[in-house]
């Protein structure tokens, strides 16, 4: 009878990959949630902007997460964080600085550590690779603390986030473009993706509010779509922002509206029959 073969990993990457330093991939000090970040920002190119949000955007962690998980890195030496001054040694901000090896560290073998237990007449524990000593219980404690702080926080932020999602569609149907009944899955994900892309409630009912108001206008834009076509689609939401063309045609369309009827209005106070009024609008008194 043939033996089971052990499940084996198979590698199918040919093009548009990125090259991860083994002594991260393999440093067990580090947890898989800042191996995954790392990898994220090394595939990003040389001066790329460093906004949390984006790197909260290419994930399901929530904020609070994601900024543990930099912070790991700069504590473990792959990053770090340095101020940038203009020529007066005045503070403009800073940059961060991904290194392929941690700084002052010795490169990991990728095996378990073992610690000796120094309490007598104990056996040390075999469900756990690692044995924790005296010395390091204390330690032990304080990470699983902030192991339940930072779920307790990420568990926050999901409810805020569903909150959020739901004052959203809320706000979406008071629109009178298209109403929906209840929330289905396909739009929490399109809400809960447009949150972490444009920062906030705040700005995605903004551009909802805009489409609202040219699709109610007289401009010719009348497209009536769905909360998810208009968040997930190319021509949608993204359209309205600052530099969306349909958000600055309908503005400039609302000028030259806006300029024609102050003309009509002119027009129609020259034909008064008070002379005095005449002469005020043609600027002759």
């Amino acid at each position: 009878m043939e033996k089971e073969k052990m499940p084996t990993l198979i590698k199918n990457i040919d093009v548009n990959f990125t090259q991860v330093n083994n002594n991260v991939i393999l440093d067990i000090d580090l947890t898989y949630k800042a191996k995954g970040i790392y990898a994220y920002l090394v595939s990003r190119p040389d001066n790329w902007k460093f906004y949390i949000n984006n790197i909260v955007s290419q994930s399901s962690n929530g904020k609070t997460s994601v900024q543990s998980g930099i912070k790991e890195l700069e504590e473990a030496g792959y990053l770090e964080r340095k101020l940038t001054k203009d020529n007066k040694g005045k503070i403009t901000g800073y940059n961060y600085i991904i290194y392929a090896e941690a700084k002052n560290k010795t490169p990991s073998t990728g095996k378990p550590r073992q610690r000796e237990n120094t309490v007598k007449g104990k056996t040390p524990s075999l469900n756990n690779t690692e044995v924790i000593n005296n010395t390091d219980k204390e330690k032990y404690k304080k990470e699983k603390k902030a192991e339940q702080q930072e779920l307790q926080l990420e568990q926050k932020d999901k409810r805020s986030v569903k909150k959020d999602v739901q004052l959203i569609f809320d706000f979406w149907n008071e629109q009178d473009i298209i109403k929906h009944r209840k929330l289905n899955k396909e739009q929490i994900k399109a809400i809960e993706t447009a949150l972490k892309q444009y920062g906030g409630i705040d700005r995605v009912c903004a551009l909802i509010a805009r489409y609202s108001n040219v699709y109610h206008s007289d401009y010719f834009f009348d497209y009536s779509w769905r909360i998810e076509e208009f968040l997930k689609r190319k021509t949608g939401i993204s359209e309205f922002d600052d530099e969306g063309s349909k958000f600055k045609s309908f503005c400039k369309w609302k000028s030259k509206q806006e300029d024609v009827a102050e003309k009509d209005e002119d027009y129609i106070n020259l034909n008064t029959s008070d002379p005095e009024e005449q002469k005020k609008l043609l600027g002759l008194a």
